[in-house]
Protein backbone atom coordinates (compact mmCIF):
# COMPACT_ATOMS: atom_id res chain seq x y z
CA UNK A 1 0.00 0.00 0.00
CA UNK A 2 2.83 2.02 1.08
CA UNK A 3 4.09 2.01 -3.27
CA UNK A 4 1.04 4.21 -4.38
CA UNK A 5 1.62 6.71 -2.22
CA UNK A 6 4.35 8.79 -3.70
CA UNK A 7 3.05 8.74 -6.96
CA UNK A 8 -0.09 10.40 -6.42
CA UNK A 9 1.53 13.00 -4.15
CA UNK A 10 3.86 13.55 -7.01
CA UNK A 11 0.79 13.78 -9.49
CA UNK A 12 -1.28 16.01 -7.05
CA UNK A 13 1.90 18.42 -6.43
CA UNK A 14 2.81 18.76 -10.54
CA UNK A 15 -1.46 19.19 -11.35
CA UNK A 16 -1.28 21.84 -8.36
CA UNK A 17 2.08 23.60 -9.97
CA UNK A 18 0.39 23.59 -13.66
CA UNK A 19 -3.06 24.45 -12.98
CA UNK A 20 -2.10 27.83 -10.82
CA UNK A 21 -1.13 31.09 -12.46
CA UNK A 22 1.28 33.66 -10.90
CA UNK A 23 -1.15 36.91 -9.10
CA UNK A 24 1.08 39.22 -12.48
CA UNK A 25 -0.22 37.24 -15.14
CA UNK A 26 -1.72 39.56 -17.97
CA UNK A 27 -2.12 39.84 -21.15
CA UNK A 28 0.77 41.85 -22.95
CA UNK A 29 -0.20 44.76 -25.13
CA UNK A 30 1.49 45.00 -28.56
CA UNK A 31 2.28 48.54 -29.55
CA UNK A 32 2.58 48.55 -33.17
CA UNK A 33 4.21 51.12 -35.08
CA UNK A 34 2.24 54.21 -37.05
CA UNK A 35 2.72 53.92 -40.99
CA UNK A 36 4.82 56.76 -40.72
CA UNK A 37 6.97 55.35 -38.36
CA UNK A 38 7.47 51.54 -40.38
CA UNK A 39 7.93 53.41 -43.28
CA UNK A 40 11.11 55.36 -42.06
CA UNK A 41 12.44 51.92 -40.57
CA UNK A 42 12.40 49.77 -43.87
CA UNK A 43 15.14 50.44 -46.31
CA UNK A 44 13.96 52.08 -49.42
CA UNK A 45 13.91 49.49 -52.55
CA UNK A 46 16.57 50.17 -55.23
CA UNK A 47 15.58 50.26 -59.00
CA UNK A 48 16.68 47.11 -60.54
CA UNK A 49 19.34 48.34 -62.91
CA UNK A 50 19.37 48.72 -66.58
CA UNK A 51 21.88 48.16 -69.40
CA UNK A 52 22.27 51.54 -69.78
CA UNK A 53 23.39 51.83 -65.92
CA UNK A 54 25.96 48.60 -65.80
CA UNK A 55 27.52 50.50 -69.34
CA UNK A 56 27.94 53.82 -67.26
CA UNK A 57 29.13 52.46 -64.46
CA UNK A 58 31.33 50.77 -66.94
CA UNK A 59 32.60 53.87 -68.47
CA UNK A 60 33.07 55.01 -64.79
CA UNK A 61 35.79 52.85 -64.22
CA UNK A 62 34.10 50.32 -62.18
CA UNK A 63 35.18 46.65 -61.90
CA UNK A 64 33.40 44.05 -63.08
CA UNK A 65 33.09 42.72 -59.45
CA UNK A 66 31.63 45.85 -58.42
CA UNK A 67 29.06 46.15 -61.22
CA UNK A 68 28.35 42.30 -60.05
CA UNK A 69 27.73 44.03 -56.79
CA UNK A 70 25.56 46.78 -57.87
CA UNK A 71 23.69 44.38 -59.57
CA UNK A 72 23.15 41.85 -56.36
CA UNK A 73 22.22 45.06 -54.23
CA UNK A 74 19.63 46.28 -56.49
CA UNK A 75 18.35 42.81 -56.52
CA UNK A 76 18.34 43.58 -60.60
CA UNK A 77 17.70 39.64 -62.37
CA UNK A 78 18.70 40.53 -65.69
CA UNK A 79 17.94 37.92 -68.59
CA UNK A 80 19.32 39.13 -71.51
CA UNK A 81 18.69 38.20 -74.64
CA UNK A 82 21.35 37.83 -77.98
CA UNK A 83 20.83 41.95 -78.74
CA UNK A 84 21.46 42.71 -75.13
CA UNK A 85 24.56 41.11 -75.37
CA UNK A 86 25.48 43.14 -78.44
CA UNK A 87 24.24 46.01 -76.89
CA UNK A 88 26.79 45.68 -74.08
CA UNK A 89 29.17 44.88 -75.98
CA UNK A 90 29.44 47.93 -77.97
CA UNK A 91 29.17 49.77 -74.68
CA UNK A 92 32.30 48.29 -74.15
CA UNK A 93 31.37 45.76 -71.46
CA UNK A 94 32.82 42.10 -71.35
Amino acid sequence: MNRPLPAILLLATLTAACSSLPDKHTPGKVERLSPQAAANTAPAPKAPLTLEDISALHRNGASPAEILAKLRESGTQLRLTAADILVLNRYGVT
